[in-house]
């Protein structure tokens, strides 16, 4: 598999290197011009850009991608300062600051390929290795209001896991078996309300959330009380709630 890393030198570095500790055959470049150069003389299977380059904005690159018909196949992870906010369409959207090999694990579940055994848990692991798991985990705040965006997000991702929000008032839970929200809890709410519920938490303030990955297996004893898809419920809960504010 052939990966391009476009971004500063002091970020593509770590990840250039991880990704061929993974068996890529890995380019890096600072320049998104330059970096379209590399696109058109290797095609890579995988493109992981930075929100900024030395001179195209990630969304410029991205644009550029998309528009080409023969490119558009390529795989594009965007790395940014702040997944909650407004960004485009990309395959993959993850933390500026994510562990390199949690940017690697999140590629090899985008192109559907195995994880190296590098990258793969084990209780022989030193600690260190396993921080290095650890801290591939998604984190970060949630905006006023942008808890269906991050739900959206995280259902673009196709991970298995568990997102765990913390508002002023009180915690939310999501799982997700390979992108698809299974179960919402909220208080003593679960399915469709608690996902109104978390609407409601997330208007007045900052939160924080987490999203832990977990294999399907972990997953099976957990209720399931969402039956139909993200887009669709959450267009239902908006609507509802709209209603209810012209009352």
């Amino acid at each position: 598999m052939k990966a391009l890393v476009v971004m500063p030198a002091q970020h593509s570095e770590p990840l250039a290197e991880a990704f061929a500790e993974a068996d890529f055959d890995v380019r890096h470049a600072a320049s998104g011009l330059y970096a379209l150069t590399l696109i058109e003389r290797d095609r890579p299977h995988l493109i992981v850009c930075a929100e900024a380059t030395e001179d195209l904005s990630g969304a410029e690159l991205l644009e550029i991608i998309r528009e080409d018909p023969l490119l558009r196949v390529v795989k594009f992870m965007l790395l940014v300062q702040d997944p909650t906010g407004p960004h485009p369409k990309a395959d993959a959207l993850l933390r500026l600051t994510s562990s390199p090999k949690g940017v690697v694990q999140t590629a090899c579940h985008l192109l559907g390929v195995p994880e190296p055994a590098t990258l793969i848990e084990d209780s022989s692991l030193p600690e260190e290795r396993k921080s290095a798991l650890d801290e591939s985990w998604y984190n970060g705040k949630v905006a006023p209001g942008a808890a269906f965006q991050l739900l959206d997000w995280l259902t673009g991702m196709g991970e298995s896991g568990c997102l765990e929000m913390n508002f002023s008032g009180g915690r939310a839970r999501v799982h997700f078996l390979e992108g698809k929200p299974f179960h919402a809890e909220f208080g003593n709410q679960s399915g469709v309300s608690a996902l109104r519920e978390i609407f409601f938490a997330t208007q007045n303030g900052v939160g924080t959330f987490s999203f832990a990955r977990k294999q399907p297996p972990e997953l099976e004893s957990i209720p399931r009380t969402l039956h139909e898809p993200i887009q669709n419920i959450l267009l239902r809960v908006v609507t509802q709630l709209d209603e209810s504010l012209r009352r």
